[in-house]
């Protein structure tokens, strides 16, 4: 992203998602940068389709934000890969199915939600 737009400006969207995910989760939710552009939640209490819902939530509230500059309006968006926790799965299978959406609605055109 910062070689796209430079790195104000990547540096006020990612400010512009972190403020926007953390005003909507609840208060017991983790949701935290993961690395470069990529946010990691964890999102308790709620069976799979249950996060699909967040997910999606999430989403929408991103792509309804407005990131505004002096002269400059800009849309962001983003792409959300989705995991729930089943029986058999450590962290690292849970984070690669949810890794593996990720590309999945990137893939599919951006600005949507997959689940593994």
């Amino acid at each position: 992203m910062n070689d796209e737009c430079g790195h104000l400006l990547a540096d006020a969207i990612l400010k512009l998602v972190a403020r926007t995910l953390h005003a909507n989760c609840r208060s017991f939710d983790i949701v935290a940068r993961w690395g470069g552009e990529e946010f990691g939640a964890i999102i308790s209490n709620v069976d799979a389709q249950q996060l699909v819902l967040v997910a999606e939530k999430f989403r929408a509230m991103v792509a309804a934000s407005d990131l505004r500059l002096p002269g400059h309006a800009f849309g962001v968006t983003v792409s959300v890969g989705a995991a729930a926790v089943q029986a058999d799965d450590t962290a690292l299978t849970l984070l690669k199915r949810a890794d593996q959406a990720l590309y999945q609605a990137k893939r599919q055109g951006r600005n949507r939600v997959c689940a593994g």
